[in-house]
């Protein structure tokens, strides 16, 4: 160890991190260390307030969201078929404009799919 400090501890997990049932009390738990708490998650329940509130106790959320055309997300993504592309998508809008902290996207591109101009400034 060099003793740099820590820029900040990340909650992902091994599916997504927002369905753990304790996720929320890890979030402030870790904050009381001081250190800033970043969450990766894959935004399908970002539409749910009480994943937001949950989420607002973060200082940084990574969130990945793939395509923003709906056939392209079902080809790439291929959700479970309880998950809604709309509710994806205006949860993503609306904890963008909500949330305090630093918001960082993904978006997977695939060649001839949707890596043409048009599709690349939808997700600019």
């Amino acid at each position: 160890m060099n003793n740099e400090p820590i820029d900040r501890l990340t909650i992902v997990s091994n599916g997504e991190s927002t369905l753990d049932a304790n996720w929320g009390q890890l979030i402030e738990k870790l904050g009381l260390l001081g250190i800033k708490i970043a969450v990766i998650t894959n935004s399908t329940l970002l539409n749910r307030p009480d994943v937001r509130q949950e989420l607002y106790k973060a200082d940084w959320v990574f969130v990945k969201i793939d395509p923003l055309d709906k056939k392209n997300w079902k080809k790439i993504d291929r959700p479970h078929q309880k998950n809604k592309f709309d509710a994806i998508l205006e949860g993503g809008r609306f904890f963008s404009k909500e949330f305090k902290g630093l918001v960082v996207t993904e978006t997977i591109l695939v060649k001839d799919l949707n890596d043409d101009v048009q599709n690349l400034e939808k997700n600019s």
